[in-house]
């Protein structure tokens, strides 16, 4: 706890980094398909909120430990809403990306 950076207590940064090194593990080995990498890309973004010392952005860290910073991170299965529609995902610049939509 003696850290400079205090985003996160030591255990929680080594395991965020463990997890997010062995996703891209199993991605890489085929081990998991695209979908259970996302599933679990997404589990490990969603919990990391939870244990940062951080007041609501990543540009400063607490100058004091939050409780909540101090709990280990715990994983969860992410909500995926089920949909019969045929969604898509674009990752472009919105102002050039809307152009197109609608051109």
């Amino acid at each position: 706890l003696d850290s400079s950076r205090m985003y996160f207590i030591d255990d929680n940064g080594m395991k965020i980094d463990a997890i997010r090194t062995k996703i891209q593990e199993w991605k890489d080995s085929k081990i998991i398909s695209d979908d259970e990498f996302y599933i679990l890309l997404t589990s490990l973004i969603e919990a990391i909120p939870y244990v940062a010392n951080i007041s609501g952005n990543y540009a400063a860290y607490l100058k004091h430990w939050d409780p909540r910073a101090l709990k280990p991170i715990r994983l969860q299965v992410p909500d995926i809403p089920k949909s019969k529609r045929d969604n898509k995902v674009f990752k472009e610049n919105a102002n050039n990306l809307i152009k197109k939509i609608y051109s």
